[in-house]
């Protein structure tokens, strides 16, 4: 937590230096329980093009990255604060798995992220495998919490 705070005493071209760092090891940072709250910040403090490889080594493995503890979380940063143009090839990944996602202890927080930040189109395939299983996903331990959050 030491290099999160780091980020925030930080100039701008500091902050970029010390997300550089991050370069190569984005999935072990995103996974670990110390170094995904500085990925966290760098996504919070960081323009979005500085963050482009975050992104892109997020790719093709988006899925499993939201079903992690720590993973979600940055996740969940990537959609709050990146625009949906730089977004879009993970949120395709995560969509394709919206189902299971929606059920699962730490993807649902991905998918309820979706449903506050994301594009219409992506709202809406979020909604439609929602209502194409309403009855089951609202009584669901966890599914429920999504469909409250579809229902805000």
């Amino acid at each position: 937590v030491d290099a999160s705070r780091a980020l925030d005493l930080a100039t701008g071209q500091e902050q970029i230096m010390i997300a550089e760092q991050m370069r190569g090891h984005v999935r072990d940072a995103s996974t670990s329980p110390h170094a995904n709250h500085v990925l966290q910040k760098c996504v919070e403090l960081l323009h979005p093009e500085n963050l482009q490889f975050i992104l892109d080594e997020m790719k093709g493995h988006a899925v499993v990255t939201a079903r992690h503890r720590f993973g979600c979380r940055v996740l969940e940063r990537l959609i709050e604060h990146c625009p949906s143009w730089q977004t879009e090839p993970i949120l395709e990944e995560i969509l394709a798995g919206v189902s299971q996602l929606s059920r699962h202890t730490f993807g649902n927080f991905v998918v309820q992220h979706i449903l506050e930040h994301g594009t219409q189109p992506q709202r809406k395939v979020v909604a439609g495998m929602l209502y194409s299983d309403i009855q089951r996903l609202a009584r669901h331990r966890v599914a429920s919490h999504v469909v409250r959050a579809a229902l805000v």
